[in-house]
């Protein structure tokens, strides 16, 4: 785990996994099911998640061959500024929703 940029902690703060071994005809496989917590009242914690994804958006963006292993708040601001230019930002409504895909990577490399 040396090489993941994601704290385990910011991850479990608002995705939980549920793991099940399952054997078919002698093979053997371990799966892995991923989903949103829920808050206090029951609903998924999407904000939650949008505000830890949003933390790592350097880690995202910008290669570690780019930037520093430990950032000043100056560095940091800037490579925020950096990162957040590189998302498209698509004109999205109820019949046209965001095609880009960015959304699904970021929570992907999360």
């Amino acid at each position: 785990m040396k090489n993941v940029s994601v704290d385990p902690t910011h991850f479990s703060t608002c995705i939980d996994v549920i793991e099940h071994q399952h054997t078919i005809n002698g093979i053997e496989a371990k799966l892995r099911f991923h989903h949103l917590k829920f808050d206090g009242n029951k609903q998924p914690m999407i904000k939650a998640l949008a505000n830890t994804l949003y933390a790592y958006i350097i880690h995202y963006c910008i290669s570690s061959r780019n930037r520093s292993e430990s950032l000043d708040p100056v560095q940091s601001a800037i490579l925020t500024k950096e990162a957040r230019s590189l998302f498209r930002n698509p004109e999205v409504y109820d019949d046209s929703p965001d095609k880009t895909g960015e959304a699904g990577e970021t929570l992907l490399f999360f």
